[in-house]
């Protein structure tokens, strides 16, 4: 049955533990991890970026800014007005990839295979954390293996990928 926004705010929600859990390296930290300290960035010094601004999108948005993050830029087939008067910034999808400290992947599994390909993921930052909520077919496992193996870009996906990301660092 659809129920469209039955779990929005769990979603996003959960989205946002998964992206402060990457970028405090809580998973490296502590007893579960290898390293007893490290220095990390605090939100309010962070580009979030949100690729697909659906209910899950637009809640998560406005979580971010009631969390101070530094700046929210989104790109969504369709603008969204509502938001954009809390200060969210629209653009296209290429500056918002390439802008980003983080990007926020949340569009429809009908979006298509491999929408974040080797081209798109290359236009990441060094060290940007991508976050899929979507579909695992929405990125390209290939291009985003090598990117994570190379430790140029960090990730966190909904439900596992396949065998080979276990062997990487931070890829959950």
């Amino acid at each position: 049955a659809n129920t469209p926004d039955a779990n929005s705010y769990a979603v996003s929600e959960y989205a946002l533990t998964l992206m402060l859990a990457m970028i405090r390296n809580i998973f490296e930290l502590g007893k579960t991890g290898n390293k007893k300290f490290q220095t990390a960035h605090s939100l309010n010094e962070l580009t979030v970026g949100i690729i697909g601004m659906g209910k899950v999108g637009s809640r998560l948005s406005l979580n971010l800014k009631a969390l101070g993050a530094k700046r929210i830029v989104y790109f969504s087939k369709t603008r969204k007005p509502d938001i954009e008067k809390q200060g969210i910034e629209y653009m296209e999808m290429n500056n918002v990839l390439s802008q980003s400290d983080v990007v926020f992947l949340l569009v429809p599994k009908s979006t298509g295979n491999n929408f974040l390909d080797k081209k798109e993921l290359a236009l990441m930052k060094d060290n940007a954390l991508l976050i899929n909520i979507g579909a695992q077919s929405l990125v390209n496992k290939d291009a985003l293996f090598e990117e994570l193996k190379s430790g140029r870009l960090r990730s966190a996906q909904d439900g596992p990928i396949d065998e080979r990301f276990d062997t990487l660092p931070l890829s959950i």
